[in-house]
């Protein structure tokens, strides 16, 4: 035969339907969720959140109150919907709700967003209630937060956040059939969220397609600033995108959510706005958002530290021509030492390596591969049963 025997799965998880079997696998960590957790921290005591996170007292942080007299100033024409790629995810997609006792989320590949400096995919949605962000001073009655990572960056580092903000139906005038309330109906939003620390599974039917359910709001100005996390470890790497235009929810849904988080709710407080920009319509709020601009001072002095070397360079170089002829033969010989050394440990490498490589094998003595394979009795073997 051609196939190798049973492996243990030791402690392994086989999944079903599923690309990764652990947020870890793909060496990723989920944004916001970062590693393991320092401290346990909680929304009645935000003013101590700095004294374990001391990211959480910087001068960039989220959420912020939009001043939309000021933001007018700062107007662009890049509209958002032109840069987001949202897919619909389901049936069968394994969805499940998450009440991790800070807020619900929901984990999903919903899709993706083209910024500047890469694609950013849909990692997960956020709920909060009431907002985080406020426009002139009010907060909504909920923000949906659609969090972003950047292709390739792990942790909390280059994180996106498109953010619908929630009104009430009433004031709206929504319609009851409308697109966004079923959404939200579907999610369990009006009838029942997972307790803490519990996990809900949505239905097998259940579709969730961000682009067709929010097409208004993405269609809508936006508004946009460079902050943080809102909650710890409050890194400053969140690129934000506060849409102006609000998406229906129905008051029996605000509601049901607070029960599970009654006050002081699941929102931080907000944080001052400092020397930052907020813009309207605007990608990014300047040139070094999305990449490393070294300041005026630090080329001045990078500048001036590459002039002092020049000199010492050529000063060096006149002492150093006097010297060399009676140091040639000393450096010489020791170079010629280490590469002989380089040369023998490169040798026996390859040497190990073709033993390897020569010893021959069957499927008749497969116990014994690990004897010339050590790789080969290692504890993540295939296949399994």
């Amino acid at each position: 035969m051609n196939n190798r025997p049973i492996q243990a799965t030791n402690g392994r998880k086989v999944v079903v339907n599923d690309v990764q079997t652990s947020k870890k696998e793909f060496g990723l960590v989920l944004p916001v969720e970062g590693q393991d957790e320092v401290g346990e921290w909680t929304y009645d005591n935000t003013e101590e959140w700095e004294d374990t996170y001391p990211d959480c007292a910087g001068d960039s942080q989220s959420p912020v109150d939009i001043d939309t007299y000021k933001a007018d100033g700062f107007k662009g024409e890049q509209p958002l919907v032109d840069r987001i790629h949202y897919a619909p995810l389901g049936p069968n997609a394994g969805l499940q709700v998450l009440n991790n006792g800070h807020a619900i989320k929901i984990a999903g590949k919903f899709g993706s967003f083209d910024l500047p400096d890469g694609s950013y995919v849909v990692r997960q949605l956020h709920f909060h209630f009431p907002s985080e962000h406020s426009i002139d001073g009010v907060l909504a009655a909920g923000e949906m937060q659609i969090v972003h990572q950047r292709v390739g960056a792990q942790g909390t580092d280059g994180i996106a956040v498109v953010s619908v903000l929630l009104h009430d139906a009433e004031m709206l005038q929504a319609d009851g059939a409308g697109k966004e309330l079923g959404f939200f109906s579907d999610l369990g939003f009006g009838a029942v969220l997972p307790q803490q620390k519990q996990m809900m599974d949505l239905p097998v039917e259940t579709i969730i397609n961000l682009g067709d359910v929010f097409e208004a709001q993405f269609a809508g100005n936006y508004y946009h600033y460079g902050g943080s996390l809102t909650r710890p470890p409050c890194t400053e790497s969140v690129h934000w995108y506060i849409l102006e235009e609000p998406a229906p929810i129905t008051s029996s849904m605000v509601n049901n959510f607070k029960e599970l988080f009654p006050s002081p709710m699941n929102n931080r407080p907000m944080q001052p706005i400092n020397e930052r920009d907020i813009w309207i319509n605007r990608i990014k709020t300047e040139k070094c958002e999305f990449g490393w601009c070294p300041p005026d001072e630090d080329v001045k002095e990078a500048s001036t530290k590459s002039s002092k070397k020049a000199k010492l360079g050529d000063k060096s170089s006149k002492s150093s021509k006097n010297g060399s002829s009676k140091k040639g033969s000393s450096e010489k010989g020791t170079s010629d030492k280490k590469k002989k050394s380089d040369k023998d440990t490169a040798d026996k490498k390859k040497k190990s390596d073709k033993k390897e490589e020569e010893v021959e094998w069957n499927y008749a003595s497969v116990q014994k591969w690990e004897d010339d394979y050590s790789k080969c009795g290692g504890k993540k073997h295939s296949p399994v049963d």
